[in-house]
């Protein structure tokens, strides 16, 4: 899961004082049934609580948002990160990590 966050997935941070975490997972290439039968394994395999979301293309993305979930979400992949993507973790946004930039 780490590698396929790498590869194709992203943390931003919204809401009105922008302190709000999301991340989402690009599953694009699935489709809505696939999209779904991910979302349903990472909330039995990691206890996981996720939105499945098409955009106005119907391409879809797995969404993560709240502290709490990303905070669960990132327990997980977080140390699986390698150095050249540690600005993708969720401490490098937070500025805990010297030298991460938010690129």
């Amino acid at each position: 899961m780490a590698v396929w966050y790498m590869d194709d997935g992203s943390l931003t941070f919204g809401g009105p004082h922008g302190t709000q975490p999301l991340v989402r997972l690009h599953v694009e290439g699935f489709g809505e049934l696939g999209c779904r039968l991910i979302r349903d394994w990472l909330e039995r395999k990691f206890g996981l609580e996720a939105i499945a979301r098409a955009n106005k293309r119907e391409k879809w993305t797995i969404y993560l948002s709240g502290q709490k979930k990303v905070k669960s979400f990132m327990e997980i992949v977080q140390p699986e990160i390698v150095e050249a993507m540690i600005r993708k973790s969720l401490d490098a946004r937070l500025g805990l990590v010297r030298g991460a930039s938010h690129s």
